[in-house]
């Protein structure tokens, strides 16, 4: 894939999502050439949304993501992923599984109830 096709699916994904949740303030994402295109930029600055580049080899810059990304290898362990190599089968129940966690203080309070201020 080249880099304008990658950003026009990203943006195509974006937009679906942005359309039934609203636009973010803020994307933070690492350099893949998709978040860091021209036309990315462009699409998403439309709607005031600001594209936040961290910088690279600094997962602490984004350390509530990588966090959150051990989590989920944690939990595709848990289902046993790696044996059946099917993890694509396995995701909504882990996204469930991880939209229901209690987050720490000072939130305290379940991913999925942030988003739609009810419990699951």
């Amino acid at each position: 894939h080249s880099k304008s096709s990658t950003a026009k699916n990203l943006v195509s994904v974006l937009m679906d999502v942005c359309s039934t949740f609203g636009f973010m303030k803020e994307l933070r994402s690492d350099r893949a050439g998709c978040f860091s295109s021209k036309y990315t930029r462009e699409c998403l600055g439309r709607h005031n949304v600001r594209v936040h580049l961290i910088n690279p080899r600094s997962p602490f810059s984004n350390g509530l993501v990588e966090r959150r990304m051990r989590e989920v290898k944690q939990v595709f362990k848990l289902y046993g992923v790696r044996r059946s190599g099917r993890w694509f089968d396995q995701v909504p129940s882990v996204l469930r599984r991880l939209n229901n966690v209690v987050l720490p203080k000072p939130l305290h309070t379940t991913p999925f109830e942030l988003m739609f201020g009810r419990s699951f």
